[in-house]
């Protein structure tokens, strides 16, 4: 089994699956990044001690689930879970079959509204649960399976170094600077530790098993509190030079906008919630305030509003700019939008299309298919086993 981390600046779960996707035990906590690291970490190591004594509890006699340092066997609460179950949001359909031809399609060189055209797309206001209090245990797998811990899968955000597992000052993580992540999991578990970047795992969890699969180059958005991308090319991950390959929220679509990642117009500060919050206080300042929130606008639109329909109109015209240039930059088949790409679709993919198909070359946005996650709010979970997948693999 792989012990899988994913570790986001609202929350943090902890899961038990297999390489082949299976989510066998699950528990998540309110990351709360402010705490600065040590507080986090220390939640991390506890939640992680409670996964492995719940493994252990399944396994033959002598065996060993991994180091659970200064910790004593505690029986889990009997309960199950899988992909797309209602843990988060809502209830999300994982298709463990399907493959890319019936993925949902959204034609890039259609501008045509929220119509038949469009996939079924995924929405909810609830705020994310504190699930603190709770373990997900599908016992009867752990029981037939009864597999040792093979080792640690992380998925997070960047800018990280993927390799040795430094995590250097991502902006929702702020004071996690300079953390040996890998080095410290390492010691506190004696497992190996395969340490990846968000984007890129939620890319490799997309291609293993959501609407990637089949494909040999594409392309995953984390469109979330920032933005961001994972790259499949030629049937292989690319990290580029520096590992930071993917780090599209950089990019300057516009003279000015809200500033994100460093710099005002960026695509981050058009395409990520927190973005989209600061184009709403700038666009119509007496209506959203200071503590207004993507969740907020959505539920706007979702009642007829006219400013929240024209804030989402001028994100979903940039992110399309945005995409454009990455499609015509490498020519992919796929892109696969996570997060509230998925979430807020029907606020944003009629724009988003209409200035792709303005933008891109004809020939890059024929080959290109649009698509939201497949693997809906169980992404996260399937990221963190993928990055494991992907990297042993390699050695």
């Amino acid at each position: 089994m792989i012990l899988g981390f994913d570790i986001g600046g609202t929350k943090t779960a902890v899961v038990l699956g297999t390489s082949a996707g299976e989510i066998l035990w699950r528990k998540q906590f309110v990351t709360a990044p402010a705490r600065g690291f040590k507080p986090v970490y220390d939640d991390l190591v506890k939640t992680t001690k409670e996964a492995l004594r719940a493994a252990s509890l399944y396994l033959p006699s002598g065996a060993s689930a991994g180091k659970i340092p200064g910790t004593a066997a505690a029986k889990p609460k009997s309960s199950a879970y899988t992909p797309g179950m209602d843990l988060i949001k809502k209830n999300i359909s994982v298709p463990k079959t399907a493959d890319a031809a019936a993925a949902p399609k959204l034609d890039p060189r259609s501008t045509a509204g929220a119509g038949s055209a469009q996939p079924a797309v995924a929405h909810s206001n609830a705020p994310a649960r504190d699930d603190a209090a709770f373990a997900y245990i599908n016992a009867d797998r752990l029981k037939d399976l009864a597999e040792p811990v093979e080792c640690i899968g992380v998925s997070i955000g960047g800018p990280m170094d993927s390799i040795t597992g430094v995590i250097k000052s991502p902006p929702n993580l702020p004071h996690w600077d300079n953390i040996p992540l890998k080095d410290m999991l390492t010691a506190e578990f004696s497992l190996p530790v395969y340490v990846e970047h968000d984007g890129n795992a939620g890319a490799l969890a997309e291609w293993y098993f959501g609407a990637g699969k089949g494909y040999n180059n594409l392309v995953f958005i984390t469109m979330g509190t920032g933005f961001g991308a994972g790259l499949i090319l030629d049937g292989k991950l690319f990290r580029g030079a520096s590992n930071t390959a993917g780090e599209i929220g950089h990019i300057r679509i516009a003279e000015d906008g809200p500033a994100c990642f460093g710099k005002a117009g960026s695509l981050e500060g058009y395409g990520s919630g927190t973005g989209m919050a600061l184009l709403a206080q700038s666009m119509y300042p007496l209506r959203y305030k200071n503590n207004v929130t993507v969740q907020d606008l959505y539920a706007d639109f979702t009642n007829n509003s006219e400013e929240a329909a024209a804030v989402f109109q001028t994100a979903g015209k940039y992110v399309g700019r945005g995409l454009a240039m990455i499609a015509d930059m490498i020519n992919p088949e796929c892109i696969i939008l996570g997060g509230l790409g998925m979430r807020i679709g029907d606020a944003i993919f009629e724009p988003l299309l209409a200035a792709f198909n303005q933008e891109a070359l004809k020939e890059s946005a024929e080959a290109c298919r649009i698509v939201p996650a497949r693997l809906g709010e169980s992404i996260g979970d399937i990221a963190a086993l993928s990055a494991a997948i992907y990297q042993k693999s390699a050695t």
